[in-house]
Order: C-alpha cells, then structure tokens, then sequence
C-alpha cells in the first residue's frame, strides 16, 4: 500500500511540512542514535522522548514471539519494556537511503531503514519521522521485525549448499527420494495444502534446517489454479507477486493467467526442494498434549500412512470447501446447478439462460464467461459490492510501491509491513474515495443500471474503506477488481435484480426473496467458501477447533488479523492463507514463530 498516497485522516497527525529543507539522512541517522541506546538500555524515558504522541510500533515476531501493534508512547514503552526479547544492536542501513516524502503542501515525514539483532534474532526495522512544533524529529511509525534466528540461519547465498561429489556422499536424487517417500520419517511439521501459502511456508522452513513435509489432495502441484475456469487471471500485478525466494522473470506478463500460475507453482516445488505428497488427503488429526506432537493419518494410492509431527499447519486457502446453500426445491429443477467452483467456461450454454447467484469476483467472473459464450445472463446480488477497477486501483494500490520503477522488494515489502492495520484501515478511506473518484464513470453507471456498491464492508461501517474487506471477520471477498463484468452491466447486456437472494428453485427457474421469477437452464452459486478454520472441522473436529482463535477481523489485544500467521489458540496449530503477496510477507514470520519452538527458544 501506498502510504504517501492515501495519509489525510486526522488520526495520523503527520507533521506539518517545515521540515521540507531538512537533510533526511542526517535527521533519520540522528534520530536513529537516540534510539539504539534508548532501546537497547531499555531506557523508556529517553525512547517516549523520541517518539510522536500518535506513535505506531509494529513488531513482526522481533521483540516478541508473535505480530503485535502498538500505540501511543505509553504502550510502546510498556511493550518494549516487557517484551521477552531485548535489542542488542542497531544499526543504520543505507541500502536505500532516508527520504523526504511531502504527500501536500502542509504534510511530511522522513522515513529510513535500520537493521537490528537481539540475542536469538537478526531483523530489520523502519521508521517515519514527523517534526513536532518545537523543531524535534519524533517516530510517527516504527517497524521491527525479524528475518532469521541466530541459531537457524537461511542457507542462502553464502550458506548455500556446497554438494562435495565425493564418492561417499549421497547422491541428490536419492536423498531426495527418501525424503518424499511414503515410508519417509515423521516431519517436524506437517502443511496441509501444497497451493502459494503451503509451498512458500515449506520453502522458508527448509531454508532455515526445518524438516517440512505438505500434503496435498489434487493429483499436481498447481492443480488448485489448474483447475479453475478458463479465463481467470491474477488481478494482482506480477510486482507484488514474487513467491519467497523464487521471484518471477523479468518477461512474466503484469497479470499472470491462472494456468501459468498453475506451472509456476510446480516449478517452484521442484527448484526449491519441496517434499510434497499429492493426491494425499488428511483423514484426522490429534494432538497428545503429554508427548507434544500430532498423530496425523493420511490417506493416498500408497495406502495409509500415520505421521507424528510436532507441528500441524492449516494451508488450505480461502477457496478449498465450497459454501452451497441448501435451497428449497432443487430437487425439481430440471436444470443444472453448479457451484462457481465447478465452472470451467461459458461456451456451450448460447441462447440459454444463466441464473448466478452472488455479487462478489468470482460471480462477475462466471458472467462475464457466459456472456461471451452466447448466454443470456442475469446476476442476483443480494447485498452491495465494492467495485474498483484494475488499472486505477493498482495504480494507486501498487504503483509507488511495487512497479517497474519500485524500491527493491525486501525494501518495498518492509515498508508495506510497517502500517499496522488500525492505521491502514484508517488510510484506506481516502484511498478508496481517490479510487472511487477515478472509477466514478464506472460507479455511477453500475449505480444506473441498478448495481449496489459500497465503500467499505458494511459489518465495518458504510465507509470503511477497501482495505475492510481484507480483514472482515471471516475471511475476505465482497469486492470485484474490475476487468470488464462492470461494462457488461452498465451497458445492459447482463441482467441486474439487487437487494434480493434465492428463495427456491422451481421446475424451469428461480424464484428470489421479492416473489419475482427468473427463467433458467443453468444456475451458478457464486456463494462462497468455507473459511479455512471452519473446513479444517473435518479432521481436527470440534473440540479443537472451537479452541482457536476467530478466523480474520482484527484482535484488539494484538492490533493484527486474527488466527493467520499467529498462535491459533491450541498448540502446536497454525493457520495460512491469504493472496499470494500475502505468502511472501507474513509466510516467514510463521516460519520464525516454529522454528523458535523448534530449537526451544519459547514455548
């Protein structure tokens, strides 16, 4: 997210800009020797001195063995005075050197790296600075987290492996056999789902010595984009979307077509040494809380095969179970129902009708296919959508930040991680109002034929902005990127009936909450999915599910979205998912998180 392009919420308080003639490297190194010994000393007189009254401090598994946010000076002193970890070190990182930035004529900050070490972690840092009125330079926001434990470093770069050739060594494939074998020893941690989050877990937690082995129940890595429709690209650009430590060609198209995608994630597990089992599914899962590991049955063409790791993940993805309402009378319905899960392409249904039930991506999707595959379409939106198109909202969402031109990815990735989410929530009303103002053409004429929009999630408030639908409790969605389904309405070549749902089906259509009738062949429930807390059930059940944490919205103890990436509340259990940037920028925390449990570092 682009913070300069989105800061005019009076919450932030961002200081006025008289400080435009100031050096920025000799204001942010000046501050940052104030703050190493502030910290290190745990001296929380001097470090509430450098800090401004609004002060945000995230800390990203650094000072403390999990994601937290805090803020005011009062609270982060309280936690930096608290936390189970101390600094040790600090020093300035000129990678990419401080900077001024001035969003308007009245607003500025500075804002610089550092890098840091406490006694069990490396980690990196970042800071914005703001001028308070009497001339002194303040922390508006401050970011530490960690990037790898002392004791488990990456094995990248100059820790490669060094394979000797040596007659007596093991041969690479056959070790590589035996570590995917069906027969193979009991992983430290067992990954349920070999999709984006799974694959890029694995991949950090091997790096750093983890034994990690990922289940997955498709036939092929990759088979979960693979076997989705047809059309479906990434709305997401390809800047954004590097996997961890697997970035893509510099020749990889902007938006990556689902199916390449697809191909990507099955090379991505073949280069970094993957051990993944496919067509593997998890019958049960239980956790013997006196020996502290899982006893996992799994079942594959292998047979089955008991597993005792010492840690479970859930890596299931937003889109594993499909959400299909039980509907009075489809039993008579003498055409075919299907779950947008189920759908591959538009043609074959010309001249025909096509009921899709639900608003959100996947259902503008699905009618833009049936459009152009000859179908007389008609969407039912129960509730409003939030509607941006792709070109703007990229623009604004990603272009300062990860373009052509961008800073280099860890750079860029540490400033995106450094706005908690209270603060980003905050920052995405304008946001969003700036989107709105250049898709307004597109609003007003979805409004015109009918079409309900919304700014924010209406669970958390009409305004909220876009960024709601990102951490609404449950799981995000509600939101369509634009990529030509909106055209479709406006223009009147796919039928609108809002504000209504599905009451029940009848022999030759459906007949909506409002009493009205619609004609259908074919009938698509773009109705969801299962969150992955709730589809895990099947195996973990009931009782040690309904002991973790709520899947999405934001803690207000930890100021951070709730069960991903963080303890879940039952032990030993961990939870991924989220979009593919996601995997990279938070993947690695709940990789530090096991790994510190692993050697012992917390309980």
């Amino acid at each position: 997210m682009s913070v300069d392009q989105t800061v005019k919420q009076p919450d932030a308080q961002v200081g006025p800009a008289t400080g435009t003639q100031q050096d920025p490297n000799a204001v942010f190194t000046a501050w940052l020797a104030n703050f190493e010994p502030a910290v290190v000393n745990r001296d929380l007189t001097s470090l509430k001195h450098i800090l401004a009254p609004h002060v945000w401090w995230r800390d990203l598994v650094a000072l403390d063995w999990q994601m937290s946010s805090h803020n005011g000076p009062s609270d982060v002193c309280t936690f930096v005075g608290a936390s189970p970890e101390a600094v040790v070190s600090v020093q300035f990182d000129d990678g990419l050197p401080p900077v001024l930035t001035s969003p308007t004529p009245d607003m500025a900050w500075i804002e610089g790296f550092f890098r840091f070490e406490t006694a069990t972690t490396r980690g990196r840092g970042h800071a914005r600075l703001v001028e308070g009125v009497d001339g002194q330079w303040q922390a508006w926001t401050i970011l530490t987290e960690g990037s790898e434990l002392i004791d488990r470093p990456l094995a990248v770069r100059h820790r490669r492996p060094r394979p000797s050739g040596h007659a007596t060594e093991t041969p690479w494939h056959h070790a590589r056999a035996a570590l995917t074998a069906h027969d193979r020893k009991d992983p430290d941690v067992l990954i349920i789902g070999g999709a984006q989050n799974g694959l890029g877990l694995a991949t950090t937690l091997g790096l750093m010595g983890v034994d990690a082995l990922v289940v997955e129940k498709t036939a092929t890595v990759g088979d979960v984009w693979r076997d989705r429709y047809e059309s479906l690209v990434l709305h997401a650009p390809v800047y954004s979307d590097h996997l961890p430590h697997f970035p893509f060609p510099d020749s990889w198209p902007v938006y990556t077509p689902a199916r390449k995608f697809a191909n990507w994630l099955e090379n991505y597990s073949e280069s970094m040494e993957l051990n993944v089992w496919t067509g593997t599914e998890v019958v049960s899962a239980a956790f013997d809380e006196t020996a502290q590991h899982w006893t996992v049955v799994t079942q594959s063409e292998a047979g089955e095969r008991t597993l005792r790791p010492t840690h479970l993940v859930v890596a299931t993805g937003t889109s594993s179970v499909p959400l299909v309402p039980d509907i009075p009378g489809r039993e008579d319905f003498k055409g075919t129902v299907i779950h947008s899960s189920e759908h591959k392409t538009g043609l074959g249904w010309d001249d025909r009708d096509v009921v899709v039930i639900g608003a959100g991506t996947s259902a503008h999707d699905v009618i833009e296919d049936f459009y152009h595959g000859g179908a007389r379409v008609t969407m039912i939106q129960r509730g409003p959508t939030y509607v941006l198109s792709r070109d703007v909202g990229n623009k604004i969402l990603f272009e300062s930040a990860y373009s052509e031109d961008s800073p280099p990815l860890d750079y860029a990735d540490l400033q995106a991680d450094s706005i908690p989410w209270p603060l980003l929530l905050d920052m995405a009303v304008a946001q969003t109002e700036a989107i709105a103002e250049g898709d307004r053409e597109i609003l007003d004429g979805l409004e015109a034929a009918g079409f309900a929009t919304c700014m924010g999630d209406p669970r958390m408030g009409e305004r909220s902005g876009l960024m709601s639908f990102g951490c609404r409790p449950g799981g995000p969605g509600g939101y369509y990127v634009n990529v030509g389904a909106s055209e479709l309405i406006i223009e009147r070549k796919v039928a609108i009936r809002s504000g209504v749902g599905l009451h029940h089906f009848e022999a030759d259509g459906v007949v909506l909450t409002d009493g009205t009738r619609v004609s259908a062949d074919l009938v698509v429930l773009a109705t969801g999915f299962l969150d992955m807390r709730e589809s895990s059930r099947k195996y973990l059940g009931s009782e040690v599910v309904d002991r973790t944490d709520a899947f999405y919205g934001i803690d207000d103890t930890r100021n951070e979205r709730g069960l991903i990436f963080q303890p879940s509340g039952y032990p030993h259990l961990w939870y991924a998912g989220g979009g593919v940037i996601e995997v990279r920028r938070y993947g690695r925390f709940l990789a530090l998180q096991i790994a510190a449990q692993l050697s012992g570092l917390v309980g």
